[in-house]
């Protein structure tokens, strides 16, 4: 399966221009594990003024997960939007920022609950615990 993401990361990346800036959504998640970060920035970095998606996936790519969640957010991209923020919500955590790392929890299970998501539901429950009792 991995020899197969990194086909097709290949061959998406072959030709950039050929495709609209929205369709690297998915691949800005998993840019970073496959290997192809900077290839991906080379394909946002001129769009990221005109493009609120260049932007948002800049922000993931960089591992600026707090950012990428209010920008998915302006966008109205709620599924990337609580993915971030439970990505957030795991960086803070290992800052010992847990009062920051609870609201973006709470957000994305708000989110996760409405839309019966229960597996991320259960993979943000299960950071509150790491919430409680740390120091904001």
């Amino acid at each position: 399966l991995v020899d197969e993401a990194h086909g097709f990361a290949a061959e998406l990346m072959a030709h950039p221009a050929a495709r609209p800036t929205y369709a690297y959504r998915w691949f800005a998640w998993v840019a970073a594990e496959l290997g192809h970060v900077d290839a991906l920035r080379r394909k946002l970095l001129p769009s990221r003024d005109a493009s609120k998606w260049a932007a948002a996936m800049l922000a993931v790519v960089d591992g600026g997960f707090a950012d990428a969640a209010e920008r998915f957010s302006q966008i109205g991209l709620r599924p990337d939007e609580a993915d971030a923020r439970v990505r957030a919500a795991r960086q803070l955590i290992e800052q010992g920022r847990a009062a920051e790392a609870e609201a973006h929890l709470r957000r994305a299970i708000d989110f996760y609950r409405t839309e019966g998501a229960t597996r991320y539901l259960a993979q943000a429950e299960a950071l509150l615990p790491a919430t409680a009792g740390q120091g904001a």
